[in-house]
């Protein structure tokens, strides 16, 4: 024990181990330390402004403890362990790095992070500042990679099987968008849609086209201006830059109906030859084939019309040809174009009333036959009976 004016000290040391411990007082404050003989010691220092508890190095400076003092606490160690079952922070708190388990965040200000996982229930992407695309584009790209995105084309595709085979793929791109399904068994190549409409390849050309494009005519005026919408087919074939030609090819419009797929009109190029159905076959027009039933009529009361003008030469072989009026009280007249075989072996053509009793025609004789009241009369007979044959 030491005293003096200033300070009292109390000393107690074991004589085997060399171990001390030391209380020094004065009237600011109280020191406790115990000397460990190595190079730190355990001290407890109480000032008037300030206090401290912990492990010293040789030089004095706490390693591992707790200062404090009016202004803040700092709790000082390589390692700190709060074992608590609730612990709150009512202030800001700076963390440099921190390794959280769980946790619940209302509202989170990070200046700068380095997420290795995260699963975030809703995420504001109007909020993403700096390259969103290319994160949008690499973290899509990861996660489905059947999607790739560049400046000129977005690339869609679907794949199936155990070696993962291509089905279908959609790009869109310079062209418009491009179709193709190489897992599909189909003819045609892709199929091209884009502002003029729509274009299926074959051979790399184009087999067959819906849209607004050169239909090989023009308007006297063209009010609107542009090309008239229309349906193609063919590229021209080699001859113009193409590798469809349509004298190659045919155009249907067809019903599958009750009885089988029913074509309703046929177009036919110059070098398809003949064009058969499950019932009949047609010589090649080169050109349409109307193979059902046809009515013309008009929307309004304004009569349409029908013209055949003189560059077109008609043939009609129909058996049945019928030509007639329609009078206003609803009943009908006609007279029908139609063929007889005569027992004489003659075959008479000619118009015929609706119950075959009067009418008139020619046969391959060369005579002029009448019907009157259902019997017939040769005119070349009768000229001979009035002696003018």
């Amino acid at each position: 024990l030491q005293s003096s004016k200033d300070f009292t000290t109390s000393q107690i040391t074991n004589n085997e181990t060399g171990t001390k411990s030391l209380i020094t007082q004065t009237a600011d404050g109280i020191m406790a330390k115990v000397d460990t003989k190595t190079d730190s010691d355990t001290v407890l220092s109480l000032f008037k402004d300030n206090w401290s508890i912990g492990i010293s190095d040789n030089i004095g400076a706490i390693t591992s403890g707790i200062v404090d003092n009016a202004s803040q606490m700092s709790i000082i160690s390589k390692n700190v362990t709060i074992d608590s079952p609730s612990t709150q922070i009512t202030g800001t708190a700076w963390i440099n790095s921190a390794m959280i388990g769980t946790s619940a965040i209302q509202t989170a200000n990070i200046a700068d992070a380095a997420i290795i996982s995260a699963k975030i229930a809703a995420l504001d992407v109007a909020k993403l500042t700096g390259d969103t695309t290319s994160f949008i584009k690499s973290n899509w790209s990861s996660a489905y990679s059947n999607v790739t995105i560049n400046p000129d084309n977005i690339s869609l595709s679907s794949s199936s099987g155990p070696k993962s085979d291509l089905v279908t793929q959609l790009d869109i791109g310079n062209l418009g968008i491009v179709i193709k399904m190489p897992g599909v068994n189909s003819f045609l190549d892709s199929t091209v849609i884009n502002a003029n409409g729509m274009s299926f390849k074959h051979s790399g050309g184009s087999y067959a086209t819906v849209g607004v494009m050169d239909a090989g005519f023009t308007l006297e005026h063209n009010q609107l201006g542009g090309a008239p919408m229309s349906i193609r087919i063919g590229d021209g074939g080699t001859l113009n830059g193409g590798t469809n030609s349509a004298n190659d090819m045919a155009f249907a419009i067809s019903a599958a109906q009750d009885n089988g797929t029913a074509p309703q009109l046929i177009w036919a190029g110059s070098r398809v030859g003949k064009v058969s159905s499950q019932y009949r076959t047609w010589d090649n027009p080169q050109g349409f084939i109307l193979a059902d039933s046809i009515k013309f009529s008009t929307w309004d009361n304004t009569p349409s019309k029908v013209e055949i003008d003189d560059t077109v030469n008609f043939y009609n072989y129909a058996p049945t040809q019928v030509y007639g009026q329609r009078f206003s009280d609803g009943t009908t007249r006609s007279l029908h174009l139609g063929g007889k075989d005569f027992s004489t072996g003659a075959k008479w053509f000619g118009y015929l009333d609706g119950g075959d009793q009067a009418g008139f025609g020619t046969d391959n004789s060369g005579d002029v036959q009448f019907f009157m009241k259902g019997k017939r009369y040769s005119l070349y007979t009768m000229l001979d009976k009035l002696g003018m044959r």
